[in-house]
């Protein structure tokens, strides 16, 4: 339960699910980027992260992982 590992590790799926232009893995790569930074307290980049999730789902039109991301981004709101 390394947060700092786990982001290193998200990130280099992200690189990779970008490089492949697989958006599904690009958003579910963010979804655990932004849950590492919040247990990490970085609550401002995190948001960004979230954000993407919803991003890509708007995008795709693929929406599974909404509600968590809103949820996530409101819990950073009320940390900062």
């Amino acid at each position: 339960q390394d947060p700092e590992k786990a982001f290193v590790e998200f990130k280099t799926a992200l690189e990779l699910a970008q490089s492949l232009n697989d958006r599904i893995r690009e958003k579910k790569a963010a979804r655990g980027l932004g849950a590492s930074l919040q247990r990490q307290g970085k609550y401002r980049e995190a948001i960004k992260y979230h954000s993407m999730v919803l991003d890509i789902s708007a995008q795709e039109g693929e929406t599974s992982g909404n509600t968590e991301a809103y949820g996530a981004i409101a819990d950073c709101y009320t940390e900062i």
